[in-house]
């Protein structure tokens, strides 16, 4: 069984962006993602397709009664075998690891980076998909395969605690917030390595 949700991000230019998120629910795994500015019923049915290619398509599938999955959204579930399962009106507690994900996303990554277009916020989402499939999943061939965490301990890192949840700061000098004077967390890490360095000082987006 899966969750399919959709959550909006503003950019620095107060544009929206949508983003669309399908999670797993055996293991709380990040199946798909994707963002877009102008969601449609089309372009969510493409991202169905992309999320379960040729037969890994679930038995079942969560979602809301969000007027964004239209018709064509309906037909491609048809079409892949599954079944959907709508929740009550107004009731987020009935697909409660979908919204607790999107949670986790605002409050450990989002809440401390400027996005500034679709591009920043795709790099973003996918560093933290990566630390969240592995932490989830609790295998530690996740080190081996040359993701996030892994990436990060071999620089110099330091795990630190924030509310009950292990995050990861880099240890090294070079990288403290040049606004606050505290580490920066892996997602705005990655999200400022693109911006030039007097770009970071000046707007100090580099922590909240």
């Amino acid at each position: 069984m899966v969750s399919v949700d959709f959550f909006t991000v503003p950019t620095i230019r107060f544009e929206i962006l949508y983003v669309f998120l399908v999670l797993a629910h055996e293991r709380r795994r990040i199946v798909h993602f994707a963002v877009t500015a102008h969601p449609t019923a089309e372009w969510t049915a493409q991202q169905l397709r992309e999320a379960f290619p040729w037969d890994s398509a679930p038995r079942y599938l969560l979602r809301d009664r969000d007027r964004i999955f239209g018709q064509d959204f309906v037909d491609q579930i048809k079409a892949m075998g599954i079944k959907q399962v709508l929740s009550a009106p107004r009731s987020p507690w009935q697909r409660a690891y979908v919204e607790r994900l999107i949670g986790s996303l605002r409050r450990e990554c989002l809440d401390h980076i400027v996005v500034f277009g679709e591009r920043s916020l795709r790099r973003a989402l996918a560093s933290y998909v990566s630390y969240y499939n592995c932490t989830s999943s609790g295998s530690e061939s996740c080190f081996a395969a040359g993701t996030m965490e892994s990436r990060m301990t071999s620089q110099n890192t330091l795990p630190v605690s924030r509310r009950g949840i292990r995050l990861w700061a880099y240890g090294s000098p070079n990288d403290m917030c040049k606004t606050s004077g505290r580490r920066q967390t892996a997602c705005e890490k990655t999200a400022v390595r693109g911006l030039d360095f007097r770009t970071q000082k000046s707007s100090g987006i580099c922590c909240k």
